[in-house]
């Protein structure tokens, strides 16, 4: 990443009275790269049946239980 280059952009749309709506852009390879360093720091912490606590792949996990459930990690590795 270049200096100055933005990993994500943000817009905020006011909406009625106390409501508003968020909308954030992120860059696909960072996201990616974000999705696979949470998946590497966690693995051990996943018991999948038919395979040993710590050895499922990447891509049978996300099969398994979906990609969306990678991104909690990502939220934490990046702040």
């Amino acid at each position: 990443m270049k200096q100055g280059e933005t990993l994500m952009s943000v817009e905020v749309q006011k909406l009625e009275k106390n409501m508003a709506k968020l909308t954030v852009t992120v860059d696909a390879k960072e996201f990616d790269k974000a999705i696979a360093d949470s998946f590497k720091k966690n693995k051990n912490r996943f018991n999948v049946p038919g395979f040993r606590k710590g050895h499922v792949t990447q891509d049978v996990f996300e099969k398994m239980y979906g990609a969306d459930s990678l991104i909690p990690g990502c939220y934490r590795l990046r702040t």
